[in-house]
């Protein structure tokens, strides 16, 4: 599948009469691209140290965010700290107890860097370093916790988000069976052009 395969799928049952049971609105998505996170001294004084953080991804997407450290302590003080890229991917810059994280996600995948003790950068021997941007200390790709990572992200495959686009009205038969809100779905690319009809499959 490729991006413009997005779109509204119906589901129906071939009868006497076709009976629709389903429509589905399939989302197709590229697995975000990697994040870099930098931190860079930008002043000091006597009772606080001012940080810039710089969060950004290899297609020119970035946020730029403060941090104010006082006695060891740091906390976001301005700047952007989120925003939604054009492919539609959320970029994220946060800070819990002293360790600043830059995340880049959507609904299928996910890149993260996270530098830890960030105070560090405003030990009195970082005065002298001042424009000098310091690296991040380790990184994690992952997917989403809704998604099965055992066989991870394949480099031939395409994947989608599908959502039920409207619940159809039901026969008594089926009333029982209620389907879930959102279904997430991995699919391979075929070698031949096929017809693809989407099949709901429950989280669990």
């Amino acid at each position: 599948m490729q991006q413009a395969d997005s779109g509204l799928y119906s589901a129906k049952i071939e009868r006497d009469e076709d009976e629709l049971v389903g429509e589905y609105n399939v989302t197709v998505q590229d697995p975000v691209s990697p994040v870099e996170l930098t931190v860079e001294f930008a002043s000091n004084s006597s009772d606080s140290c001012i940080l810039t953080v710089t969060c950004c991804t290899r297609v020119s997407d970035h946020i730029n965010s403060i941090l104010r450290c006082v006695n060891s302590t740091c906390s976001l003080n301005g700047g952007e700290m989120s925003k939604v890229t054009a492919s539609g991917a959320s970029l994220k810059v946060y800070l819990v107890d002293g360790t600043i994280t830059c995340s880049h996600s959507n609904e299928v995948s996910s890149s993260i860097k996270v530098m830890e003790e960030v105070q560090q950068f405003c030990q009195t021997d970082a005065v002298g370093n001042v424009g000098k941007i310091k690296s991040c200390k380790h990184t994690v790709d992952d997917v989403p916790q809704d998604i099965n990572p055992v066989q991870g992200l394949s480099p031939t495959a395409t994947h989608a988000v599908v959502s039920f686009h409207t619940r159809p009205v039901q026969s008594a038969e089926t009333q029982d069976t209620v389907p879930p809100e959102t279904v997430y779905a991995q699919v391979y690319r075929a070698a031949k052009d096929k017809v693809w009809t989407p099949t709901p499959t429950t989280n669990t």
